[in-house]
């Protein structure tokens, strides 16, 4: 029997809407997924000139199991890498510390205790369990306590930082003493009007009902002004210290029960002294990587300098890491920092790929995947590359105009293959580089 053309016409239609229907609901949307199902393989994602947005971008993907590269685009050119920086500091770290995050250097010689800090970022920080067990430590000594001081070359922000960024919890100093991860906690309520501020030893000025609701201080000082718009919610931030080694003991001895703290009194050398630990490297780890921190980034340098040479000196550790922990990558590694602000920072696809590989080889993956950061579940990608099982497991870096996510990927087939995904040099918000980046994992996902 055969159709009239308008029936067929009627009937085709009718079937192309009822597949759409099941694509909306089993994939989430008709237009969002018809891209990735009208691609045969990677590179039909990569010749669409519009697919990323104008970026410049590389990517490249290894199976780590039967050594080959999948695939690659641009994998030897040079990026800037934003917090991608912070794999090539967990390695450095991983390879220089212990299972515990070393705190204090100590010496104990007739009547008085010295102790020397080895920048560790979890003293008196509130996020980290074991951010007391310094000061306990030095409250259970009966004797005085004298600040002695390694010699320090890091300058307080690293090269290629924005001068001006000193007002953002995300640029805060690097220090030999870190105290309250160099920032001071703000908490506002509303319904009561009250101020809580962490450390309550700092000065305030504070302005009521202002024109508008902000925290400024001064580029060197502590001065704190607090303006409290009219009508303002209750809120909780934090904003950088100006942490000298002066207001650090000061700060200190306001929250130690013995009043004999001192400073460099005739300080003996460091090398007999015993070290005090504190917080396990593997809750630092986990912090810093899933929420991409750049304090704990910079002082876990810090802490990798004292320890190898006495001396507070990030540039010099991290030529000593590119000697002697990354000396078989293949593209010299352009790295200026430790947590990735520096714009100065410059890496290829393939040297990451190289790093990841070296971590998986190295370390188990359960413990990989429980450091970074998992796709819908935790840190930075919490709200991407989400599915009923993490199967992303990735570091990203942002920096204004560039995006990179770089890690381990889990395949419908059981394959674990490793990513590096950079993009530079885009117009406007990374929203449309994460979208794009989304359907390409997924079909990796599904097709590998």
């Amino acid at each position: 029997m055969s159709l009239s053309s308008g029936y067929r016409e009627r009937y085709f239609a009718v079937q192309i809407l009822f597949g759409c229907l099941l694509l909306l609901l089993s994939l989430g949307g008709c237009k969002a997924t018809s891209k990735v199902s009208g691609y045969k393989s990677l590179k039909g994602f990569f010749k669409d000139p519009g697919f990323f947005e104008n970026a410049f971008t590389g990517f490249v993907l290894y199976d780590p199991l039967t050594d080959k590269i999948l695939f690659d685009q641009h994998g030897d050119k040079y990026f800037t890498p934003a917090s991608n920086t912070k794999i090539f500091t967990l390695y450095t770290a991983m390879n220089v510390l212990g299972d515990s995050m070393p705190s204090l250097r100590f010496l104990e010689k007739e009547d008085t205790v010295f102790f020397w800090p080895m920048a560790d970022p979890t003293w008196l920080h509130p996020d980290f369990p074991g951010g007391q067990r310094a000061n306990g430590f030095l409250d259970s000594w009966d004797k005085h306590l004298s600040i002695c001081l390694l010699p320090t070359v890091t300058p307080r922000f690293g090269p290629g930082w924005a001068w001006d960024d000193y007002r953002f919890s995300y640029q805060v100093e690097r220090t030999s003493m870190p105290l309250y991860a160099n920032r001071v906690w703000i908490s506002y309520d509303s319904l009561t009007r009250q101020v809580n501020i962490t450390p309550g030893s700092l000065d305030f000025r504070f302005f009521w009902d202002a024109q508008e609701t902000k925290i400024t201080r001064g580029p060197l000082s502590n001065d704190f002004a607090l303006s409290i718009g009219k009508g303002t919610p209750s809120f909780s931030r934090t904003f950088p210290l100006h942490m000298t080694d002066d207001v650090a003991a000061d700060l200190l001895e306001k929250r130690l029960r013995s009043p004999q703290l001192a400073m460099g009194q005739a300080c003996p050398l460091p090398g007999n002294g015993n070290t005090f630990h504190t917080e396990s490297v593997d809750t630092v780890y986990r912090l810093f990587m899933q929420q991409s921190d750049n304090f704990i980034a910079e002082q876990l340098l810090q802490v990798c300098a004292a320890m190898t040479f006495d001396t507070f000196d990030i540039d010099r550790m991290i030529e000593f890491a590119k000697d002697h922990f990354l000396g078989d990558l293949t593209d010299d590694p352009l790295w200026y920092d430790g947590s990735g602000l520096s714009r100065y920072n410059m890496f290829t696809p393939r040297t990451i790929i190289e790093l990841l590989t070296k971590l998986y080889q190295e370390k188990p993956e359960d413990w990989l995947f429980s450091i970074f950061p998992a796709g819908g579940r935790s840190g930075t990608i919490a709200t991407w590359y989400s599915d009923q099982e993490p199967f992303v497991f990735a570091k990203t870096g942002t920096l204004r105009n560039n995006h990179c996510l770089s890690g381990y990927l889990k395949t419908d087939q059981g394959r674990t293959l490793i990513f590096s995904f950079m993009h530079n040099h885009y117009p406007g918000s990374s929203q449309g580089v994460k979208k794009s980046m989304d359907q390409v994992l997924r079909f990796i996902k599904k097709k590998f």
